[in-house]
């Protein structure tokens, strides 16, 4: 799982550097195609630093309920022999 989540951020953090050389390229240039380029980047830069965010905010609930203690953490049986997921879905609450 923080396999999943290391490589999520990773190519988030190529995408904010794809948005921003593309924004640099746009402002540094003139002529046809600068302002696809200019609308392109910002597209690319907004919906990277979201995503990051939302990476980083799930990152944090699974890590406050302890997803990264062992390597498979998705289920665990309880006393009963039903499955209990660790995480639950909305937040931090526990």
């Amino acid at each position: 799982m923080m396999f999943l989540l290391d490589l999520a951020f990773a190519v988030e953090l190529i995408a904010l550097g794809i948005g921003v050389a593309l924004l640099i390229f746009a402002y540094r240039n003139e002529g046809a195609g600068v302002s696809l380029a200019r609308v392109f980047g910002y597209i690319i830069t907004v919906a990277a630093i979201l995503s990051a965010s939302c990476t980083t905010y799930y990152g944090i609930c699974y890590w406050k309920q302890g997803y990264f203690k062992s390597p498979i953490a998705s289920t665990m049986k309880n006393h009963q022999g039903e499955n209990t997921v660790y995480f639950k879905w909305g937040g931090l609450s526990q």
